[in-house]
C-alpha cells in the first residue's frame, strides 16, 4: 500500500468489435505508460526562453483599477497574468507532476488533458468538500513570499497576519464564503481570525470554513454559489466580472475555475485551479493573479504574482522569482 497505482481504461465499444481489439488497445496503454515512466528527466530539457507577457502594461492596468476602485462602488478586482517559457523539445506533462507532487505535498495537484494540451498544476484552494451533508471550504488571500531561513520566515509571516491591506482581502473572501453557506446550510463554522499556509514558496492568510448543508442540496449548488470567489474574482462579482473581461487582456480558460470530481451518492470536492500552466508542445503559459484593492500598487502587485509563479516554475526547471 501506499506505492500502487492503478490504470483505468475507457473503451467506445459497438455491435461488431472483437474481443481481440479490446485486448490489443488496452496493452499498448499498458505498454506505453511504462515506456514513459522510462523517460528522461526535466533536466535533459533545456530551458530557451523565460519571458513576462508585457508586463509594462499589467502594471497599467492595476493603477487603473485602484483609480477605479477609489471612485466607484468596485471593492476589489482580481487581475491575472501570463509568463511564458519556452523548452528544447516537447515537455512532458508526466515529469511535471512528478515534481508537482514531490514539492507541493499540501496541495491539489491537477492535470487535465485535451487535444495534445495539458493544463496542469498544484492548487492550495479549496472550493468545497462535501461529505454527506458536511461541507468544508477554504478561505485563502493574502499572500506572502517565504523566507530564506526560519527567523526570516516567522517574521514575514507575523508580517502578512497583521498587514491591513491582505487582512481585509481576506475578509472579503471570508465574508463571501459565509453568505454563500448560510443560504444553502442549516449550520456554519467560522473561526475567529485566520491563520497560516505555509507551502513551498508561498504563504497564505488562511481561514477554514465548515457548514452543515440543507437536506437534498447538492455539491453543484455550492460550486455555482462560490465560484468565483472574491479571491479569484471580485467584488461585488457580477462588476468585478465584466470589469476583469474588459481590463484583463488575457483568456482565463481553466485557470481559477472549479476543478473536481462527484460520486453517485452526492459526495465530492472542487479545487481552484491556481498555480497553474498550459502546457502546449515544448511552450508552456504560466498564470498568476492579485486581488486588487484600494491600497494596491503596480509594484508590489506584480512582486506577488511573480512569486504566485514559483511552483510551476520549478516543477518546470524555469528560474525562480525572488
Amino acid at each position: 500500500m501506499g506505492k500502487q497505482a492503478y490504470l483505468t481504461t475507457n473503451l467506445l465499444c459497438s455491435p461488431d468489435d472483437s474481443e481481440k481489439l479490446f485486448i490489443d488497445m488496452i496493452n499498448e496503454r499498458e505498454a506505453f505508460l511504462f515506456e514513459s515512466l522510462d523517460g528522461n528527466g526535466l533536466g535533459a530539457n533545456s530551458l530557451v526562453m523565460q519571458r513576462e507577457v508585457e508586463p509594462e502594461k499589467w502594471k497599467r492596468t492595476v493603477a487603473e483599477a485602484v483609480e477605479e476602485i477609489k471612485t466607484t462602488d468596485l471593492d476589489k478586482i482580481v487581475l491575472a497574468r501570463e509568463l511564458r517559457l519556452g523548452f528544447e523539445r516537447s515537455i512532458d506533462s508526466g515529469k511535471v507532476l512528478e515534481q508537482l507532487i514531490a514539492e507541493q505535498p499540501l496541495s491539489y495537484i491537477f492535470s487535465l488533458e485535451a487535444g495534445g494540451d495539458c493544463f496542469v498544476g498544484a492548487t492550495p484552494e479549496r472550493l468545497i468538500k462535501k461529505q454527506g451533508n458536511e461541507v468544508f471550504s477554504t478561505c485563502l488571500a493574502g499572500s506572502m513570499r517565504r523566507g530564506k531561513d526560519e527567523q526570516e520566515d516567522v517574521c514575514l509571516g507575523e508580517e502578512l497576519l497583521h498587514d491591513q491591506k491582505n487582512l481585509q482581502e481576506h475578509q472579503y473572501v471570508v465574508s463571501m464564503i459565509s453568505n454563500a453557506f448560510d443560504s444553502v446550510c442549516e449550520k456554519v463554522m467560522v473561526p475567529a481570525g485566520p491563520t497560516l499556509m505555509k507551502n513551498r514558496h508561498i504563504q497564505h492568510l488562511y481561514t477554514p470554513v465548515r457548514g452543515t448543508s440543507k437536506e437534498g442540496v447538492t455539491i453543484f449548488e455550492f460550486v455555482e454559489n462560490l465560484h468565483p470567489t472574491p479571491a479569484m474574482g471580485g467584488l461585488p462579482k457580477e462588476k468585478a466580472i465584466v470589469r476583469i473581461r474588459e481590463m484583463e487582456g488575457l483568456e482565463r480558460g481553466f485557470y481559477a475555475g472549479p476543478l473536481g470530481w462527484v460520486d453517485t451518492y452526492g459526495n465530492g470536492e472542487f479545487a481552484v485551479g491556481i498555480r497553474s500552466a498550459l502546457i502546449q508542445n515544448n511552450e508552456a503559459s504560466l498564470f498568476a493573479g492579485c486581488g486588487v484593492v484600494e491600497d494596491s500598487t503596480p509594484e508590489s502587485e506584480f512582486r506577488e504574482t511573480g512569486i504566485k509563479f514559483n511552483p510551476m516554475l520549478s516543477a518546470l526547471g524555469g528560474n525562480l522569482n525572488e
